[in-house]
């Protein structure tokens, strides 16, 4: 992507403002679904930078939950809200923050079948659409970092025409 990121401290985590010359919508939902808190684009007065940079870090001082759930464990794959990572023996996978989101939301299920539009509405916060592949192209990349590199198990499957369930299936 081309953007430069600008960070304010916030109290507990960063604010991450992004500044870019893209202004799609696409480009705009796709960085706010990887964490920013505000999207400026070029060309910006400097006082509007400020502004929003400043914006950001008073929203940046939220306390977080006390209690976000314990950890949740199937076969080599730990999945822990504490963190907001998921966990191959001790190995992290190295998931984004909404790759998280969606896998914590198949593994509170499993092994339940949770179809596309649970996990949209779950995770993105609205209804599918036609042929809307953002689960389907979140699942590749969990499968990737998951699957992929899990020795003993298969964690992601699909059922066809309905979703996707988490649950350990040996190698």
């Amino acid at each position: 992507m081309d953007a430069d990121r600008v960070c304010a401290r916030g109290g507990d985590r960063d604010a991450a403002v992004v500044v870019s010359a893209r202004g799609s919508e696409e480009d705009r939902v796709h960085t706010f679904e990887l964490g920013a808190d505000d999207y400026l684009v070029k060309p910006f007065s400097m006082r509007e930078l400020v502004a929003r940079v400043r914006a950001a870090a008073r929203r940046g001082v939220r306390a977080q939950p006390p209690d976000r759930g314990d950890p949740i464990q199937l076969a080599e794959l730990r999945v822990d809200p504490i963190s907001v990572q998921a966990y191959l023996g001790d190995a992290s996978a190295g998931l984004t923050p909404t790759e998280f989101r969606l896998l914590h939301a198949l593994a509170s299920e499993s092994p339940r079948v949770v179809t596309r539009d649970e996990l949209l509405q779950r995770i993105w916060g609205r209804r599918q659409t036609g042929r809307d592949r953002t689960v389907d192209v979140f699942v590749r990349k969990l499968r990737e970092k998951i699957d992929a590199r899990a020795p003993h198990h298969v964690f992601l499957h699909t059922r066809y025409g309905v979703g996707y369930k988490l649950e350990p299936q040996a190698k």
